[in-house]
């Protein structure tokens, strides 16, 4: 035990000495503050640790992760509590924090509710922001506490596509090693296995710690929980929420079908719609950096991860699948210009267009040149008889 504190203190210490020596941007709050990262809740040595857990020891690794939370904070905030972002939170619907766990780690409660998380006028970029707001509260509240780790029973799920890809790349890059466990609540049996495969973009680390539970006594012995410690409306397990909430079964299949289609657009105009509201927000004209992957198509890039990077399913797999590898997204070199954006989706519209036309045309003459053929054997057969 003291071999493995001593370890992990000489990598905390060795990761802080590379932070250091490099020239970094302050971390900004969620309120959009700004800080040294050093006098900062990145600063201290839980964080870095965490840091380093997540990429399996490699200090190098955590050094990359941290530059580029401290980036993407730059980017993401500030997400105000006003407007329809405090009107999300203060509803006490989507998003609600429960009673602690027998560890003390907050519960953190997000309800989908089976298909109306979005409405018409509450768009999915509002509900990234509630989300992440709502999260950096839960955090700076427990880290007061001396807590690192949050809880999550997520219900009334399918949650929406875009905001799914766009939630779990935000955690799994910038909240590394902080979900002790998550429960999707409640999942019929005959549901599992369809999960399982609709949820392929998360990382394996993550997907060791979310399960699926049916009924709500498991649920509540996980969190050494009574009954009334769980909202009304979520009570009963499997049965009681369906005859409280009657979901539409038909609706639910066709929202956890889309999971297997291809997103990247939508999920790359959610992040810009993201990065351009905390540009409003603080009046910073510069655009903001993009990953060249994010100028992919959007089948190619599919067919990659699900066709490449899916490992097989073992009796061990909850559900969750990695694809992403999203915590080792690369500094880009150059930030990359929305008219070049354009262009580069012009040019591939104008390759796919003419691939097809040069298709067309050879199935044409070869259609063509075919009926000479036949033509001519006719004629020639004719004139022998």
């Amino acid at each position: 035990m003291d071999s493995w504190r001593t370890r992990t203190a000489e990598s905390v210490r060795h990761l802080r000495s590379e932070l250091c020596a490099e020239h970094l941007p302050p971390y900004r709050t969620v309120d959009g503050d700004e800080h040294p990262w050093q006098k900062s809740p990145s600063g201290t040595d839980a964080t870095l640790h965490r840091f380093i857990v997540a990429r399996k020891g490699d200090v190098f690794a955590a050094k990359k992760q941290f530059i580029e939370n401290l980036h993407w904070r730059s980017r993401v905030f500030p997400i105000p509590r006003e407007g329809l972002t405090a009107q999300l939170l203060d509803e006490d619907l989507r998003f609600r924090t429960l009673r602690p766990d027998t560890d003390g780690c907050p519960v953190l409660l997000v309800n989908f509710l089976f298909g109306e998380f979005e409405t018409h006028e509450i768009s999915q970029l509002a509900l990234v922001q509630a989300s992440i707001r709502f999260f950096e509260e839960a955090i700076d509240s427990m880290e007061e506490r001396g807590v690192h780790q949050i809880c999550a029973i997520v219900f009334g799920s399918p949650p929406p596509v875009a905001w799914a890809h766009v939630m779990v790349k935000v955690f799994q890059n910038n909240y590394p090693e902080r979900l002790k466990v998550a429960v999707v609540y409640p999942v019929p049996s005959s549901f599992v296995s369809l999960v399982r495969q609709v949820m392929w973009f998360v990382d394996e680390n993550t997907r060791s710690k979310v399960d699926m539970e049916t009924d709500e006594w498991p649920l509540l012995r996980r969190f050494g929980y009574r009954s009334e410690d769980l909202p009304s409306e979520i009570q009963g397990g499997y049965l009681g929420v369906g005859e409280r909430w009657k979901p539409e079964r038909r609706k639910l299949l066709g929202m956890a079908y889309s999971f297997l289609l291809p997103h990247g657009r939508q999920v790359s105009k959610l992040e810009d719609e993201l990065y351009r509201c905390a540009r409003k927000a603080t009046a910073a004209p510069s655009p903001s950096p993009k990953n060249g992957s994010d100028l992919n198509d959007d089948w190619s890039a599919w067919l990659f991860a699900c066709c490449l990077q899916r490992p097989n399913h073992s009796a061990e797999d909850f559900f969750f699948d990695s694809v992403d590898n999203s915590h080792d997204v690369p500094q880009p070199a150059a930030e990359v210009s929305g008219e070049e954006i354009e262009d580069g989706k012009t040019w591939r519209c104008l390759s796919v267009v003419y691939w097809l036309f040069r298709c067309l045309l050879v199935i044409t003459l070869s259609i063509f040149l075919l009926l000479m053929l036949l033509d001519t054997t006719q004629k020639r057969i004719s004139a022998e008889l």
